[in-house]
């Protein structure tokens, strides 16, 4: 009866139960803490670790033990079990040790804050991965500017989640300088046909070249994405700052 409690996640039925002694007490497995991690139930778990009735090492066991139920439930779950305050640092670290092999369903929640808490380092750098390149699945974030869209996109491609571009920066100061003749070009030509109008910029232009090279790189990344994954690449074109490529 205590175990369909955990699993339906009623604290107030399971706070009754566990408290009762006659005329039977039930048993304080693992199982118990088993279940609530793998059925989401992040606040019954949480009663349970402050019970008294199991000792750290067993807390952790489970932890670790369905870690796989824990990032596959989604951001809220996940973010639950980290947020300090909630649980010992033991349980917290214990989460974070596993968190390379469910890179797939850390990337899918979206929240870029909680990849980046489970995926890097505290000085930024990669922790180990043990998934090939290739996630599936993008966040995607509209809300963000261009700048940090690419700043996202190289951090993926860091943790070897995206493939990286090589010579990237090379080959988008070439694209660079096609793209800058070509937008004056079209300008100049436009100005020719155009009897009256708006004069966009002294020098033919509304986009920096340091604006220019991050739509670039974009392109480059959601190109090199594409490949793999068509239907989720074009969710990293912001629909902020929505000029056109030339202009």
């Amino acid at each position: 009866m205590l175990n369909r409690a955990v699993g339906g996640g009623n604290l107030d039925i399971i706070k009754t139960l566990w408290q009762q002694t006659s005329p039977i007490k039930f048993v304080r497995s693992q199982d118990l803490l088993n279940q609530a991690l793998y059925n989401g139930r992040m606040s019954v778990f949480k009663f349970l670790s402050e019970s008294g009735a199991y000792i750290q090492p067993v807390l952790v066991r489970a932890i670790i033990a369905e870690a796989q139920a824990i990032y596959n439930g989604g951001a809220k779950s996940i973010a639950y079990i980290l947020e300090p305050g909630n649980f010992s640092d033991d349980l917290i670290n214990a989460l974070k040790s596993q968190a390379s092999k469910h890179e797939l369903a850390i990337v899918k929640t979206g929240d870029w804050d909680l990849i980046c808490m489970c995926l890097l380092q505290p000085d930024g750098e990669v922790y180990a991965t043990t998934l090939s390149k290739g996630i599936g699945t993008l966040p995607c974030d509209l809300t963000i500017l261009p700048m940090e869209q690419l700043s996202r996109l190289e951090t993926l491609a860091r943790m070897q989640l995206i493939n990286p571009i090589p010579n990237i920066d090379q080959d988008a100061q070439r694209a660079l300088i096609k793209s800058s003749d070509l937008a004056k070009s079209l300008h100049v030509g436009a100005l020719d046909l155009q009897e009256e109008g708006e004069v966009v910029g002294d020098d033919g232009e509304t986009i920096t070249d340091e604006l220019r090279m991050v739509y670039i790189k974009i392109g480059q990344y959601t190109c090199g994405i594409w490949k793999h994954t068509p239907d989720q690449s074009s969710h990293w074109i912001s629909s902020k700052s929505s000029t056109s490529w030339f202009y």
